[in-house]
């Protein structure tokens, strides 16, 4: 662990440049004590001596400024004197160190191992060379798989008879052409008999420009419930202080049981809404709903209210 005691030669080594990088590197994190001379070790790689500036120890920075200021030299010169042992010279055991891998632990970018291969590289290859011989030994099965399917189903007595040769690989291109089977927007567009105009907004609630009426857009119903109305004394029957109005995949008309809570958005005047089966339209005539599936609709202002079947009810068509 870090702090412990330094093994005989470890001193040595750690100011060696002929000692490898991986040794190096264990060097730091163990012994903290040998840091300054990691860092003053020609050998030390750059992500390692990132690594020691990082710890903020004074004898460290100091050893990194005298380092900074040899390497400037126009006439510096590498001694690489040579070892006898594993790090750590002839005399003592070789220490024995612990993975050092967890994280804020030394870092192994920029470290090269004996053959100066990065880690990484070596991984890929051997990655590629097992993907490799997965696609040889599933290329083989297909091949077994195709020689029994053919033997069993296909063919007359004489072909059967005939021994089977190992698959050779199409040279035929891929087909590009479309799917026979019917596409989904083709059911999608049966669907919406009555689709919603270009640029609705996604919503399951909003709210006219005047706040007076209160729209919900379920996936197969619309409602809607106005606040302030004139209905008794236009001779539309209403229900009553706040008059709801439904429109489903079967019918459109008042649906007194049910008022629209609110909380949505403002639907600006001309733009539209839409979610499922239901879309709405508002306008500073009046707010116009309906099933894009079936076509059944309303409409509805302060001064009256109707219902329709062909979808949007344009205000040019309203009855008030």
């Amino acid at each position: 662990m870090p702090g412990a005691e330094i093994p005989q030669g470890l001193a040595a080594a750690a100011s060696n440049p002929a000692t490898d990088q991986e040794t190096l590197r264990q060097i730091a994190f163990h012994y903290p004590q040998l840091r300054a001379a990691v860092a003053a070790n020609p050998s030390a790689y750059q992500g390692l001596l990132d690594w020691l500036r990082a710890l903020g120890d004074a004898a460290v920075n100091e050893a990194l400024a005298d380092r900074a200021r040899f390497e400037s030299a126009p006439d510096r010169t590498i001694v690489l004197a040579p070892q006898t042992g594993p790090a750590t010279g002839s005399a003592g055991p070789a220490p024995v160190f612990l993975p050092v891998a967890a994280a804020g632990e030394t870092p192994a970018q920029g470290l090269r191992q004996a053959d100066g291969e990065p880690p990484a590289r070596k991984s890929s290859t051997g990655m590629k060379a097992a993907l490799a011989l997965l696609l040889v030994v599933a290329l083989a099965l297909a091949g077994i798989v195709i020689a029994i399917f053919s033997g069993a189903f296909g063919g007359d007595g004489a072909a059967q008879s005939q021994p089977s040769t190992s698959p050779q690989p199409s040279t035929t291109a891929p087909s590009t052409e479309p799917p026979s089977s019917p596409t989904p927007s083709a059911s999608a567009a049966e669907s919406e008999k009555y689709p919603a105009p270009d640029g609705a907004v996604l919503a399951q609630s909003f709210t006219a420009p005047s706040g007076n009426i209160l729209c919900d857009l379920g996936e197969d119903v619309v409602t809607c419930s106005i606040l302030e109305q004139s209905y008794a004394t236009a001779g539309f029957e209403s229900c009553g202080t706040t008059t709801t109005i439904t429109a489903t995949g079967e019918s459109a008309g008042l649906s007194c049981g049910s008022a629209v809570s609110g909380g949505g958005s403002p639907l600006a005047y001309g733009s539209s809404a839409t979610n499922g089966h239901s879309a709405c339209v508002s306008t500073q005539d009046g707010v116009s709903c309906w099933n894009t599936a079936s076509g059944r609709s309303f409409a509805l202002a302060r001064g009256g209210w109707q219902t329709g079947t062909e979808g949007q009810i344009s205000p040019d068509d309203f009855r008030w």
